[in-house]
């Protein structure tokens, strides 16, 4: 799903991280948010990450671009 939607995050300047959110859901489970500058705009990637065998694995992710 982040490689259909990388599109729309190209620009004539580097896309930067501007700020982080971590929300923990318990021991197991955290919500990950990120406002991204590109250029004069900004871009919102949010994500929630499991523990599953040992690893972070991503469960969901979302963008201000439209959902699919």
């Amino acid at each position: 799903m982040l490689c259909r939607r990388a599109g729309a995050f190209r620009g004539r300047t580097r896309p930067r991280v501007v700020r982080t959110w971590v929300h923990p859901q318990g021991p197991s489970a955290a919500e990950v948010a990120a406002l991204i500058g590109c250029g004069r705009r900004h871009r919102v990637l949010a994500f929630r990450v499991a523990r599953k065998d040992g690893m972070w694995v991503c469960t969901d992710l979302e963008t201000d671009v439209g959902k699919s």
